[in-house]
């Protein structure tokens, strides 16, 4: 027994500062040296998804514009979208 020390979660050692993470299917370890850069990733692709989702329903682009590779016109507004939503949500 120890503190702050490896441990097994199944068949994966975790190992102090690891961030694990679980939902119903299934569990994720991320190593610590990793969590700041998975974190930025993943609100980066929740801010285009929602960029996209509400683009689409205000009729601006199509579903195949947002699924394919982004114009520099999208971007451009992906980028003033995100700068209006993090100012409405500090």
């Amino acid at each position: 027994m120890s503190y702050n020390g490896p441990i097994r979660i199944g068949k994966i050692t975790c190992m102090p500062g690891d961030i694990v993470v679980s939902s119903m299917e299934g569990i994720a370890v991320i190593p610590a040296h990793l969590v700041e850069e998975v974190v930025n990733r993943v609100e980066r692709t929740q801010l285009r998804n929602l960029f996209g989702k509400s683009r689409m329903k205000e009729g601006i682009y199509t579903a195949g514009e947002v699924d394919s590779k982004w114009t520099e016109e999208m971007e451009e507004d992906y980028k003033q979208w995100v700068e209006e939503y993090r100012g409405k949500n500090k």
